[in-house]
């Protein structure tokens, strides 16, 4: 009787000691939690005769998302440039900083990688029946900070 009482109470402590084990396991386990990623800042461009609208003067270096929406009656573009150039768009990552061609009502959503801090100027060139939209001032400064 003695035996069996030993081994009833070696069944018991080895059943509390895994219960244990398994929880000590489980501590500190809990969903997987995906690391944050900061959300891409995003600047909406409005274009018009003649006029470059942003809502954001500045953005942080790095992705950079551009909501173009072209509210005018004619046809305009976005040229995102260095200020010592014309009608030159810059290259960024293998992506022409341009958004040509987008015709009135319509919107275009692009995402650039502006790594290099300084001030750019976003113009318009189309030339609509001699009408030079740079020339009657449309464009607009964006400054791009440092992270």
């Amino acid at each position: 009787m003695k035996i069996y009482k030993n081994a009833r109470f070696s069944v018991a402590v080895a059943s509390v000691l895994a219960a244990v084990s398994l929880s000590a396991c489980a501590v500190g386990a809990g969903p997987a939690v995906a690391p944050k990623v900061a959300a891409v800042p995003q600047v909406n461009v409005t274009l018009n005769e003649f006029k470059i609208l942003t809502d954001r003067p500045q953005v942080p270096a790095g992705l950079v998302k551009f909501m173009v929406t072209n509210s005018g009656t004619i046809t305009h573009e976005m040229v995102m440039e260095e200020m010592s150039s014309r009608d030159k768009p810059m290259d960024l990552d293998g992506t022409e900083s341009e958004v040509a061609d987008l015709g009135p009502g319509k919107t275009s959503a692009v995402t650039w990688n502006l790594s290099k801090p300084g001030t750019y100027r976003l113009s318009c060139y189309k030339t609509d029946n001699n009408i030079d939209h740079f020339a009657l001032g449309m464009m607009t400064m964006i400054t791009v900070t440092a992270k």
